[in-house]
């Protein structure tokens, strides 16, 4: 999805960088556990290109990530958060969606 929101950004005149947040070569293969470390080398590199508004734009678990980034990094000017929830959560691991799934049963066996 990153890549198709940079491809947009592009056509309508906004030089775009996408960051995938993991299933990549370089990166988790489930969602969890994104350092914010990978948002600074991003906006180093484009720094380094010569850009000096860097603004960061994400969806869902991607928009957790722009708010976190945009309130700790100093060279981010401007955040877009597309479905944000309110708080950061522990990620979308498989290990994840299990303690999910036995808190859910643990909840209903007491009720």
């Amino acid at each position: 999805m990153a890549k198709h929101e940079a491809e947009f950004y592009h056509k309508n005149g906004i030089p775009a960088m996408s960051l995938a947040l993991f299933k990549t070569k370089q990166t988790s293969p489930d969602l969890v556990s994104v350092p914010i470390e990978y948002v600074e080398n991003a906006i180093r590199y484009l720094k380094e290109q010569g850009y000096q508004k860097i603004g960061i734009d994400g969806a869902s678990k991607g928009s957790e990530m722009a708010l976190v980034a945009g309130s700790l990094l100093s060279d981010i000017s401007c955040v877009i958060a597309r479905v944000p929830s309110y708080y950061v959560s522990e990620g979308l691991g498989t290990l994840t969606v299990i303690k999910m799934l036995l808190r859910i049963r643990s909840f209903r066996l007491r009720t």
